[in-house]
């Protein structure tokens, strides 16, 4: 039999949880679009074949889904380490200091994530009180997705992070490469 490594099981148990997570938020991005779609569509049918007859609803409902699907999107890409990065200098270290600045990349992106999520419950707070002016639901169901997905982008980037260190014989991953992290 193999030897394992202490905690690999425990490894296997997060990875699979938080690829179950992002398979959760791609179908949720999938339904949002085709909610965007439809209330677009409505919209759409609306002004020009029912003479002008605009729904201000349908506009609002497009608007706030594509809001969730952007922040949702960001949590997919970070989860896969896809976000645009310049990563011409770092290829050229060698493989233990691009470890090294990748842990430092996701350092700052963890803390500035952390901030903009710490800072964001203010107005949440002042938008449980403002609706939305044709859909009549609090705004925080809008303004959630700021916080909601800069927590979820920092697990991601912890999680890659830790990888990093289980991993550390492996270049950069970019989404070209044959496997990501996670």
């Amino acid at each position: 039999m193999g030897e394992r490594r202490p905690g690999a099981s425990m490894q296997a148990r997060i990875e699979q949880t938080l690829r179950r997570c992002i398979v959760c938020l791609e179908y949720l991005c999938v339904f949002l679009f085709a909610v965007m779609c439809g209330s677009l569509t409505v919209q759409i049918v609306a002004r020009y074949l029912l003479f002008n007859a605009s729904t201000a609803w349908a506009e609002e409902l497009a608007r706030y889904a594509m809001v969730w699907i952007v922040f949702l999107g960001a949590v997919i890409a970070t989860s896969r380490c896809a976000h645009t990065r310049i990563e011409f200098f770092v290829r050229l270290f060698s493989p233990r200091l691009q470890v090294c600045a990748e842990v430092m990349v996701n350092a700052l992106c963890m803390t500035f994530l952390l901030v903009v999520a710490y800072h964001s419950q203010p107005l949440l707070e002042v938008s449980l009180l403002m609706l939305a002016p044709a859909l009549q639901v609090p705004m925080a169901a809008v303004y959630s997705s700021v916080p909601v997905c800069s927590i979820l982008m920092t697990i991601y980037l912890a999680w890659n992070t830790v990888m990093l260190f289980l991993r550390p014989a492996a270049p950069i991953a970019t989404p070209d490469a044959e496997e990501t992290l996670v």
